[in-house]
């Protein structure tokens, strides 16, 4: 009576000592590499260390907390540097501080969702988000 094992890989029941059939497809794909786009526009602007450099300062303005959140009863730490006017509209603004927020994942994605909703929606939440920038901006951080 053969005996039985779990592939490590994908889970499915194989014959000890036999290979599974993932792993043939597995060897197949070891010598390939894979190829990523190369980024272009303001996204190459994304690597810069002038960015991430400003990314940091902005985070430590804020003391590493997204002011969105705590605006609606939330405290959470902030982990992504949103631009209130997205990089695409007006790449001029790019590295302006006025224009950057600290946002969580959460928050991100809310105020993402808001953007999509309407134009209206769009511009309400960012004189909300400019609003805030400027209240840290107000307090002499």
């Amino acid at each position: 009576m053969p005996l039985y094992i779990r592939c490590s890989r994908c889970g499915q029941r194989k014959e000890r000592g036999q290979p599974c059939a993932c792993e043939a497809a597995f060897e197949k794909r070891r010598g390939e590499k894979r190829v990523y786009k190369k980024a272009e526009g303001t996204r190459k602007l994304y690597h810069t260390g002038r960015w991430k450099d400003l990314r940091e300062v902005v985070l430590s303005l804020h003391s590493g907390l997204d002011p969105w959140a705590r605006a609606h009863g939330r405290i959470e730490y902030a982990e992504t540097v949103h631009h209130i006017v997205p990089a695409e509209e007006h790449p001029e603004s790019f590295f302006n501080p006025e224009n950057l927020i600290p946002l969580s994942k959460r928050s991100h994605a809310e105020v993402h969702a808001l953007y999509r909703a309407s134009d209206e929606g769009k511009t309400q939440t960012q004189k909300e988000l400019f609003a805030l920038v400027k209240l840290v901006e107000g307090r002499g951080v």
